[in-house]
């Protein structure tokens, strides 16, 4: 009985594939990044590592990673707005 009506349940409620997609697409951001924040860490641990001493060279270079992150920032918004709208709260 059980079986019969999480099956008729199941069946009542069409299953969409937006959320779905959706979730993979902001599994997909995380992923990026998180490799993003890898490689802006070993960037600024180069720079550390030249004011130290060692035998890297100092890059003032950081607007990439600024333009990167407010681009990733935005995205992660407009996947929170869309999960919203998706789930209907």
């Amino acid at each position: 009985l059980k079986q019969t009506l999480a099956e008729d349940f199941q069946s009542e409620v069409p299953e969409s594939s937006f959320p779905r997609r959706l979730d993979q697409f902001a599994g997909a951001l995380i992923c990026l990044s998180s490799l993003l924040m890898i490689l802006e860490f070993e960037w600024e641990g180069r720079n550390a590592g030249a004011l130290l001493g060692q035998d890297f060279q100092v890059s003032e270079h950081t607007i990439p990673f600024r333009v990167a992150d407010a681009l990733f920032d935005s995205l992660f918004m407009l996947e929170f707005i869309l999960q919203i709208v998706a789930n209907g709260q």
